[in-house]
């Protein structure tokens, strides 16, 4: 599993916590749908996580 791999005082799972009770409905943060309908559109949430990630790892 994935978790076996992030130790348990990593940062990623305070910011797993904080982005994942949000209501991101409410930011207005909507699914994106794609001309193409070979590819989905990726989560807001996941998106949210990847860019706060960067961000404080100076990526």
């Amino acid at each position: 599993m994935l978790d076996d791999f992030v130790t348990e005082d990593n940062s990623v799972r305070v910011e797993v916590i904080l982005i994942d009770n949000l209501e991101l409905k409410i930011c207005e943060f909507k699914r994106v749908i794609t001309k193409s309908k070979d590819r989905s559109g990726y989560h807001p949430a996941i998106l949210l996580k990847l860019t706060i990630y960067d961000y404080l790892n100076r990526i």
